[in-house]
């Protein structure tokens, strides 16, 4: 993906990826990059969600399966992952394919849907539409189970 490109595109400014049959999308500045997956090593004691780690760029990054996370159900084809840049550290997020670089088009998000506490677990901060498709964006830096995951690694 031309990231520079991209990065300097208002109109392109998240990626969007599914889980299951859900679109989502993050912040198209938090990512660093969305590879194919890499060699993993499970280490024992890590919450049920965080695979294990992984070696990027000579650091060791944890990998956090979004799909579990999310409760979502049924066999994985486990994909893509994207590396992606928190306050706390580099993360591999595990999803089921990476369909898109989009923007807005200068429309604002839709507020996320009044779920109560699942909202605010799930980071959730607004709703783009394209066409008939909705896209769930994802705030990474109030998604707890990628700061659990940063924190739980060594």
């Amino acid at each position: 993906m031309p990231r520079d490109r991209a990065a300097s595109n208002p109109q392109k400014s998240l990626v969007g990826f599914t889980l299951g049959e859900v679109g989502y999308a993050i912040d198209i500045s938090k990512v660093v990059q969305i590879v194919n997956p890499l060699p993993l090593d499970r280490l024992p004691r890590l919450p049920e969600h965080v695979l294990g780690v992984t070696e990027f760029r000579g650091d060791v990054v944890p990998v956090v399966d979004l799909r579990a996370s999310f409760g979502v159900q049924g066999e994985a084809p486990r994909s893509k992952w994207i590396v992606a840049r928190t306050p706390r550290g580099l993360v591999a997020l595990v999803v089921d394919a990476v369909t898109d670089v989009f923007g807005t088009r200068g429309a604002e998000l839709r507020p996320p849907p009044e779920l109560g506490a699942y909202a605010a677990r799930r980071a959730l901060v607004g709703v783009a539409t394209q066409g008939e498709r909705r896209t769930f964006v994802l705030d990474l830096e109030k998604l707890g189970v990628v700061s659990a995951a940063v924190e739980a690694t060594p």
